[in-house]
């Protein structure tokens, strides 16, 4: 009788000390502050959700070209093709090319850099479309260096043309002079080509790989292999002579992550410090 009478006095003890123990608990989170780990009040909560989402870290332009200058620079774009009746100029802050080809005329007016390592890169212009008739085409590409007038055998282009019923914007490959379009990816104009400028843009892996974009929208991509050392970088436009044709584009904002200028004036250093092939040999002989 006595040990029941001792169990429940500390069963009863126990309860109470477990009632206590949670009732000091509760009077200790109204007390204090909630720490770090617990749930946040909806306030926080809400300006959390609130706050902007961090920006995509995106390579800086290393060389901007704004054609600002009043002429083509000729560092830069030493190579200039102009077929008769085409001009090529500089003027209001675009470089322009404009002209008439005759039915029957096929015929490119272009612009290039001079020969550039190959290397992992993206470029970038914007292109505007006062006139792009049926049976022309225009944009920017990456090509295996050739010398001037001679036909590009390996590279890429990205371009709108209007070659078909509609223009369109569209990527194509060039492998031993042979071109092909990226067809499934194409995408038709937005419309408001002769008033706005879009943005054309190729990447370059440094190896075979190319893709290609218009204002940020995907125009596919594809592998070629340049089979070459160095590079150019060219804007052109081109016309298949199906119809006689009067265009005009303007090109603005050229931009790349390659350093340009740096590369340009690097290559008469390296230049200079090569021997000569007489000396060379004079060298070898002594």
């Amino acid at each position: 009788m006595l040990k029941c009478k001792v169990k429940s006095e500390v069963a009863l003890f126990t309860v109470a000390l477990c009632l206590l123990t949670v009732w000091l608990f509760a009077l200790a989170n109204l007390a204090y502050p909630q720490q770090e780990g617990q749930t946040q009040p909806a306030e926080d909560v809400e300006k959390t959700e609130q706050a902007p989402p961090k920006a995509i870290e995106v390579e800086e332009p290393k060389f901007v070209e704004t054609f600002d200058g009043g002429a083509i620079d000729l560092k830069v774009f030493p190579e200039i093709n102009r077929p008769q009746g085409v001009q090529v100029r500089v003027e209001d802050g675009q470089l322009i090319m404009s002209g008439r080809a005759q039915k029957g005329q096929s015929i490119t007016a272009n612009v290039a850099t001079p020969p550039l390592p190959v290397q992992p890169f993206e470029v970038s212009i914007k292109i505007l479309l006062p006139k792009l008739p049926f049976g022309a085409m225009c944009g920017i590409y990456i090509s295996n260096a050739t010398p001037k007038g001679e036909e590009t055998s390996n590279g890429v282009a990205a371009d709108v043309d209007h070659l078909g019923k509609d223009a369109r914007y569209v990527l194509w490959l060039c492998s031993e002079k042979r071109w092909r379009d990226v067809a499934a990816r194409a995408r038709l104009l937005f419309g408001d080509e002769a008033e706005k400028p879009h943005a054309l843009k190729i990447t370059f892996d440094g190896k075979d790989r190319f893709e290609a974009f218009v204002d940020g929208l995907p125009l596919g991509s594809g592998r070629i292999d340049l089979k070459s050392e160095q590079l150019e970088i060219g804007l052109f436009v081109f016309t298949t002579g199906q119809e006689e044709v009067e265009f005009e584009v303007r090109f603005d904002d050229f931009k790349t992550t390659l350093p340009v200028k740096e590369l340009i004036e690097k290559k008469p250093q390296q230049e200079e410090q090569q021997p000569k092939e007489g000396e060379k040999q004079g060298q070898q002989e002594a």
